[in-house]
């Protein structure tokens, strides 16, 4: 894949750069000015959650189970996710984060996420974090959370107790993956990479699942295809996000940054799905 310097993507730049994940420090800050908290691993709400979650993977903590947000499809150790699953424990292990930036968008859309560096596809970017709460305790209005263990009904019709219903939430506290925008799972864009050129990809870049490895629930963002430097990172929130909120998305554009500055692209509806 070809590759850009990441010092061309830097703070104040005209990419309109706000904060830069190698930058923890910078990082932190950036979300303090936004009235969040920066949290490079998860955390819970309060101890009751904490015991119920550690309680249930000390049960199962010889259970391997992966699901992916976008289709709900959920599989229990299987062969195929044999790398997914190392991959997943390296990052449970290191905490580490695929290079990336924030830039300042527009008011409606307010921030998005950004590859500094190239990521190849099936590359794990990150870890999501945020607050884990249990369904008692979540706000059905947050913008901004997964189901943590989306196995809930699979681990009660099969076990006994505990089987708590999990969310990491980040609406006031988590980290850069927060940031990554919607967009419909539909919609084309021109490949970032010179040697593609006039080449149409997925406009969402992304793919977001949770994981419960060795006894610990993890939610993580991977690379859905090959992702250029300077390319915002999108997902598809789904359907039921947008249903419940009255609201119709505009999927026209994406943002990139070419030559240092902060670009819309546009994207095509694939002929597929008219």
């Amino acid at each position: 894949m070809k590759n850009i310097s990441p010092a061309t993507i830097g703070v104040g730049s005209p990419s309109r750069v706000v904060a830069v994940s190698r930058d923890r420090d910078g990082m932190r800050q950036f979300f303090r000015e936004q009235g969040l908290t920066y949290l490079e691993r998860p955390k819970f709400y309060n101890g009751r959650t904490e015991r119920a979650a550690k309680l249930l993977a000390k049960r199962y903590k010889k259970l391997n189970l992966v699901i992916d947000h976008e289709s709900g499809y959920y599989w229990r150790q299987i062969e195929e996710l044999k790398s997914a699953r190392r991959n997943a424990q390296a990052f449970m292990a290191s905490g580490a984060m695929a290079d990336m930036c924030v830039c300042s968008l527009d008011p409606t859309i307010g921030c998005g996420l950004f590859a500094r560096m190239a990521i190849p596809g099936g590359m794990f970017v990150g870890a999501y974090s945020g607050v884990v709460v249990e369904s008692a305790d979540f706000d059905d209005n947050s913008s901004y959370a997964f189901e943590s263990n989306p196995w809930h009904e699979f681990f009660r019709s099969r076990f006994p107790k505990p089987h708590p219903r999990l969310f990491v939430d980040a609406q006031d506290a988590g980290n850069e993956l927060r940031f990554i925008n919607h967009i419909d799972k539909n919609r084309l864009v021109r490949s970032p990479f010179m040697d593609d050129e006039g080449k149409l990809v997925g406009a969402a870049n992304v793919a977001v699942s949770s994981f419960f490895l060795k006894g610990a629930f993890l939610t993580v963002v991977a690379a859905a295809r090959d992702i250029g430097a300077g390319e915002e990172l999108r997902f598809d929130y789904g359907d039921d996000y947008w249903s419940v909120r009255g609201v119709q998305p505009d999927c026209s554009t994406v943002y990139r940054i070419i030559d240092g500055r902060l670009a819309e692209v546009p994207t095509k509806r694939s002929s597929s799905h008219r």
